[in-house]
């Protein structure tokens, strides 16, 4: 984390990688500003993490002076008493509210973030409170406002002792940590000591060490990249200077992995080891831009099993409906890390473009991906405005974090073209948004001689319930999820489980529960991917209608009646003034 003196990163910079126990010495203005490049801190008004506190995520942010809060506007210069690296992995959350004080009545356990933990309107009672892991902002009011608290791993008695006048919980969150980053990837440069605490011996590498023990001898002879070859024992601690590095306890890149970022790393803890030793370490050179991993369950890349096409994180590979098991897979593009365990835990593999034909490939033991995310490339924002949109970048962004693109210069004869689908948006320099449809004389429409690159502009996933215009009731899955088969697609009040929740995606309309199901004309399921045909495919009308592209004329309905399936789904002919056939699509 970077604090500045000033607004808009000006004046005396602090750059922190720990925590800091007296921070009294820091000379900090009124109203000053921060950088959070990696992880969740806490700031604490007293030293020894005392006193109030203020929790910052990843990101930059313009901050007042908060212990003065009866000024209108701040004055008094800012002093920090202590901080604290509150979040530093992607262990899960856990904290409980009870409804009695001291862990007394019933108790509620929360993993995530909970915009709303209200019955009929009123925040819920809560006498007191214990955090397992993890650090949680706790708010007296829905959707995270009203008073707040920053609560970290321990026992709450009593509302007072998280500073609440009354026993209302309206909402939590944790904090958590944003993707893996790296900001200067062309740039590898990394100092390994061989004692804890940046101590001992040290040497400086720029590429691949096959074996930290034999004088450093990479594994290309031809690379002299190091400017000291003197051996280590092992590396008992490190400073990732730019790039993206991969350490290995074994020698030639064998062994568990772990991934290290740009920053320092005191001990092996620090790097997520479970022994001190560390043999061989190298960097990842790679375009880290538009991520795309497919895995598979099936070895060889084989059309037998599953398979699901990533492009972003997913926090449990279970939840896709795609499953723990993959035996392939394929980096088409960006770096990615693969988990073992759901949450981003367990042993972690780097995977780089290219064809993983078993487990083995990747370093595993066996075929469990739990989890996955890509490195994404970023880089803080510039203290110069002009200078950042000259390169075409705006530092006007929330987060100021961009995307770095390589410009591919194309060479057009003739500037027509035809966009089929998707839009698209160009990577660097000025920016225009591609509809789909035809541009004939694109300079006289653009002004543009020139383009330099293309690349489609890749919308996030729309959820949506599907409510009947004439009973209010959700089109909902009901049954078993252990078979498919006995699944049946109903009305149902609003309970707000994901079986009442959808998506579309060519055609399919599929329940988030499991987003490899789709509905079939019988109201039924399938898994999707089997067959593709008319009967599972379906067209949503301006009107409300959801038609069957296998027979346009007939129309999902509630059945109605009296007898048991009166709430199920059904085909009907098309009757234009039967609300129960009308449907509104409310996007969550």
């Amino acid at each position: 984390m970077l604090l500045f003196e000033h607004v808009q990163f000006g004046g005396r910079a602090y750059e922190l990688f720990r925590d800091v126990y007296d921070a009294t010495s820091f000379t900090l203005s009124g109203e000053f500003s921060a950088r959070v490049v990696r992880g969740c801190w806490i700031l604490y008004e007293k030293p020894g993490f005392e006193g109030r506190s203020l929790a910052l995520e990843e990101g930059n942010i313009e901050l007042a002076n908060v212990w003065e809060a009866d000024e209108a506007i701040p004055t008094s210069p800012m002093v920090i008493g202590s901080i604290r690296l509150a979040v530093s992995d992607y262990s899960p959350p856990l904290i409980a509210l009870f409804t009695e004080p001291c862990g007394h009545g019933t108790h509620t356990q929360y993993h995530c973030e909970t915009p709303e933990l209200c019955m009929y309107g009123i925040p819920q009672n809560t006498g007191s409170i214990k955090v397992h892991s993890g650090v949680w902002l706790v708010y007296s009011e829905p959707m995270f406002q009203g008073l707040l608290a920053v609560l970290e791993t321990g026992e709450y008695p009593t509302p007072d002792t998280w500073g609440f006048p009354s026993p209302a919980v309206g909402s939590v969150r944790p904090l958590c940590m944003g993707p893996l980053k790296v900001e200067n990837p062309a740039e590898t440069k990394a100092l390994l000591y061989e004692q804890p605490g940046l101590q001992g011996p040290c040497v400086e590498i720029q590429g691949e060490v096959f074996d930290v023990r034999n004088g450093h001898t990479e594994s290309t002879p031809s690379a002299h990249s190091h400017t000291d070859t003197r051996p280590l024992r092992t590396v008992g601690s490190m400073k990732i200077l730019s790039g993206l590095w991969v350490g290995y306890e074994e020698v030639g890149f064998e062994g568990r992995q772990f991934v290290l970022e740009e920053g320092e790393y005191l001990d092996w803890t620090d790097w997520g080891g479970v022994s001190k030793q560390l043999l061989s370490v190298r960097p990842v050179l790679a375009d880290f831009t538009s991520p795309r991993m497919k895995l598979f369950s099936a070895v060889d890349f084989g059309d037998v099993g599953a398979s699901v096409d990533l492009l972003e994180a997913v926090v449990d590979t279970q939840n896709t409906g795609y499953g723990l098991t993959t035996n392939s897979i394929r980096v088409f593009s960006g770096v990615w890390v693969a988990f073992e365990k759901a949450g981003f835990s367990g042993q972690l593999y780097v995977l780089e473009k290219g064809l993983y034909e078993e487990p083995e490939d990747w370093g595993a033991e066996n075929s469990n991906i739990g989890s996955t995310m890509p490195v994404v490339q970023v880089r803080t924002c510039c203290q110069n405005p002009t200078s950042a949109e000259k390169d075409g970048f705006l530092t006007n962004v929330p987060l100021a974090k961009w995307f770095l693109f390589l410009t591919l210069f194309l060479t057009f004869i003739h500037f027509v073209f035809n966009i089929h689908s998707f839009h698209w948006v160009n990577f660097r320099g000025s920016q225009t948004l591609l509809k789909p449809g035809e541009v004939s004389d694109w300079p006289k429409v653009s002004g543009w001689q020139q383009i330099g690159s293309l690349r489609p502009l890749m919308q996030r996933q729309v959820h949506f319930f599907l409510r009947n215009q004439e009973s209010g009731l959700l089109l909902s899955v009901t049954g078993s999820w252990d078979d498919i088969k006995l699944l049946r697609v109903q009305a149902v009040a609003e309970t707000g489980g994901l079986d009442q929740v959808w998506s579309y995606q060519n055609g399919h309309l599929l329940c988030k529960v499991r987003a490899c199901v789709c509905v079939l004309v019988h109201a039924v399921f399938l898994l999707l991917g089997q067959v593709n045909l008319p009967h599972q495919v379906w067209s949503l009308t301006s009107e409300g209608f959801i038609r069957s592209n296998a027979n346009p004329d007939l129309v999902l309905d509630i059945k109605g009646g009296q007898q048991y399936d009166r709430t199920h789904i059904i085909l009907n002919t098309h009757h234009p003034s039967r609300q129960s056939q009308r449907w509104t699509v409310e996007i969550l």
